[in-house]
């Protein structure tokens, strides 16, 4: 029994030293907007192709999966 307790004071003061690890953010990245995502940036070189994706390739792709049994 005094085992436990020493084994168990052991465990929880070697936690407690250790301690978590520290969490930061930066505040110049935080706005007042409601958009929770405005203080997310990207530094992607690729652009959006011109004319936009085509729907119609993208449906014929949806509708072929959906068409497909499941095996």
């Amino acid at each position: 029994m005094i085992t436990k307790a020493v084994a168990s004071t052991a465990i929880f003061v070697s936690l407690s030293l250790v301690g978590a690890a520290p969490a930061g953010a930066d505040p110049s990245k935080v706005t007042p907007s409601p958009n929770p995502f405005a203080g997310l940036t990207c530094n992607c070189q690729q652009h959006a192709p011109v004319g936009g994706p085509n729907f119609g390739d993208i449906d014929r792709g949806l509708r072929a999966a959906l068409a497909t049994p499941i095996q």
